[in-house]
């Protein structure tokens, strides 16, 4: 099962804002925002994931940048290191279940709950820290 993912799309204003600002600027703001919308859905996910003895996949849920990319910027809320990976590798078998085991689609779950909430919270996020920095450091290019 693929991971659910959104985009934020629109708002006119933002875009004209955003193609005035330099892009190293630009994309701090985008990455700074994008964090604040996945820390909601962590808050979240921190309540739904199942708690064994150790709890360690509770300790494992982390919010991370993606990799540098000249096209993307994206932020990622994985457990531990990602799916099938390091000591906390059985989470992904856990959330999306195996051929034995019915998935408690947890991940799934808390995207539903708080998705809606974490684009608009992006969304807002984006367009105050562009305008901000636009008006704060008069970078804006012509």
């Amino acid at each position: 099962m693929a991971r659910p993912a959104f985009k934020i799309l629109g708002i006119d204003d933002v875009k004209k804002a955003f193609q005035k600002l330099p892009p190293k600027i630009a994309k701090q703001v985008v990455r700074k925002s994008l964090r604040e919308g996945v820390k909601v859905l962590q808050k979240d996910l921190l309540k739904r994931v199942p708690v064994g003895k150790t709890k360690h996949l509770k300790k494992a849920v982390k919010v991370r940048a993606r990799k540098r990319s000249r096209k993307v910027i994206a932020v990622n809320l994985l457990i531990g290191k990602g799916d099938f990976k390091g000591p906390t590798y059985y989470g992904a078998m856990v959330d999306m279940g195996t051929k034995k085991q019915e998935g408690q689609q947890f991940m799934e779950a808390t995207y539903a709950a708080k998705g809606d909430q974490a684009m608009r919270l992006t969304r807002e996020s984006i367009l105050k820290g562009i305008l901000e920095s636009a008006k704060s450091k008069g970078k804006l290019r012509k």
